[in-house]
């Protein structure tokens, strides 16, 4: 069986770490950084990488932390397929549940193409 990486702890866990470090996301000054504290976000990155690597055995890189990031913070209405809903949702989730999100930064509608 399939051991699952991201889980929904782990996620808060991301969300959390990065407020505290570099502020939620209504704070940042990029669209998909917060550009005033580049260089602690990308050092969050690798350290949050490193974290996960020893929890889970895996290797998670900075880029694989940052691409959850990305699915909390995007703004994208059109998905192509149900794993991109499913991370999209489950990123979404922890990241309003720990407030780097608000319902503000939520997009007012999705669709999903059919495959």
């Amino acid at each position: 069986m399939r051991r699952i990486i991201w889980t929904h702890e782990r996620r808060k866990d991301l969300y959390t770490k990065v407020i505290k470090e570099v502020g939620a996301f209504s704070t940042w000054t990029g669209a998909r950084a917060p550009l005033s504290k580049k260089e602690k976000y990308d050092a969050l990155l690798w350290d949050l990488s490193d974290q996960f690597r020893r929890e889970t055995g895996e290797i998670i890189s900075p880029a694989a932390v940052e691409q959850q990031i990305d699915w909390a913070i995007t703004k994208q209405k059109e998905m192509k397929d149900q794993s991109h809903v499913r991370n999209f949702i489950l990123n979404k989730a922890a990241a309003l549940e720990v407030g780097f999100l608000s319902t503000a930064d939520l997009p007012g509608y999705m669709h999903v193409r059919p495959e």
